[in-house]
């Protein structure tokens, strides 16, 4: 399709023929008409009730995890990651024995991840406990992916 000069002019917002529609008066009269006919205007007890139920709850409160326990949480884990190393130093422990610890880091990382995200930035523990499930993380995926077959 080719556009002419004379298709663009006839767009001009001054060419418009009708300017009750352009100004919106018919727009009002019959906003005003379907509005008359809702359903929602007719029935007041479709409101919502007041939030002022609401004003005695914190939503900005996140529990901080107790320290001691995140520190003993990650001894665990650090336990059980030394023990992962030490199977797969060892070549009499195969590797379908190796896979139950792998699936015990999976779940502990899995459990640790949201203690992970509760603490507070520029935090040491949080530091730490970032690099243990980062590691644990790798190794899975390197074990489950098969690099040490």
């Amino acid at each position: 399709m080719k556009i002419t000069t004379n298709d663009i002019s006839s767009l001009q917002p001054g060419s418009v023929k009708n300017s009750k529609n352009v100004s919106g008066e018919g727009f009002q009269e019959i906003l005003n008409e379907k509005m008359g006919n809702s359903q929602f205007l007719a029935n007041p007890s479709a409101s919502l009730p007041p939030l002022s139920n609401l004003d005695g709850i914190r939503f900005d409160q996140v529990r901080q995890p107790d320290t001691k326990e995140i520190l003993t949480r990650m001894d665990r884990f650090l336990t059980l990651l030394e023990t992962y190393s030490q199977q797969m130093e060892n070549p009499r422990i195969s590797l379908k024995e190796t896979s139950t610890i792998v699936t015990q880091l999976e779940q502990q990382t899995q459990e640790l991840i949201p203690i992970l995200e509760a603490l507070p930035e520029g935090d040491g523990i949080k530091d730490l406990l970032n690099r243990l499930l980062v590691t644990s993380t790798v190794e899975t995926i390197k074990f489950n992916r098969g690099d040490y077959l």
